[in-house]
């Protein structure tokens, strides 16, 4: 049973007689699709775009999200009722500035639900763009998020292992045979590490030091 009649003319989605309960997919975007085929329909500005309703096997198919496009809105039937669409259903913010109903011919009382999926995912509030979202988390400092076992943390402890190798690599090494210790100079000349070393009786190490690197 198609639940719709389409005016193309006027873009709208117009409910039949006592429909009451609306399937997205099924009652929307399949019939309209259906309609495309019929006489010269194709002339009008496309009503609807969807996401979703790939094959995911065992018989599984993912969700579909319907947007409406253009311009194009629903009317709900003549009569006091309750109209419910079941299935995701928005306003392509590109094509479609909204709103997503129309008033009934009539002053007639109806209360509309939508019954969206619970599978449908944000990752921006308040309006966010997600690329200055994510350069605002680039440029938080590490240093202010330095919990024990957060991933700041582990940033702070990996700069300063990576600062210590590049010191040691090309800081000043210095061994003093008449302490037997060999002390490691960071590039800006404060002392990074100092080793006390074993040598064996009647060995005596020579003295070395080995310049910064240019």
């Amino acid at each position: 049973m198609v639940k719709f009649e389409f005016d193309g003319l006027n873009k709208l989605f117009i409910a039949k007689l006592g429909v009451t309960n609306v399937d997205v997919v099924v009652d929307l975007y399949s019939d309209w699709k259906e309609e495309l085929q019929l006489s010269n329909n194709m002339k009008w500005l496309q009503a609807m775009r969807v996401i979703g309703g790939d094959p995911k096997g065992a018989g599984q198919w993912a969700g579909a999200t319907v947007f409406l496009m253009n311009g194009w809105k629903i009317r709900p039937y003549e009569a006091n009722h309750t109209f419910t669409l079941d299935g995701d259903l928005w306003l392509d913010q590109a094509t479609h500035p909204g709103p997503m109903f129309v008033p009934t011919l009539g002053g007639y009382s109806v209360l509309i639900q939508l019954k969206l999926s619970t599978l449908v995912e944000t990752i921006a509030t308040g309006g966010g763009d997600p690329s200055v979202i994510a350069d605002a988390v680039w440029d938080e400092p590490a240093a202010d998020h330095v919990a024990p076992g957060s991933t700041g943390r582990s940033i702070v402890d990996i700069a300063a292992l990576v600062d210590d190798l590049h010191d040691e690599a090309l800081g000043k090494w210095v061994l003093n045979p008449s302490t037997s210790k060999l002390t490691l100079y960071r590039l800006d000349g404060s002392v990074m590490q100092v080793f006390n070393l074993k040598v064996a009786v009647g060995d005596v190490p020579p003295y070395v030091e080995r310049a910064p690197v240019a």
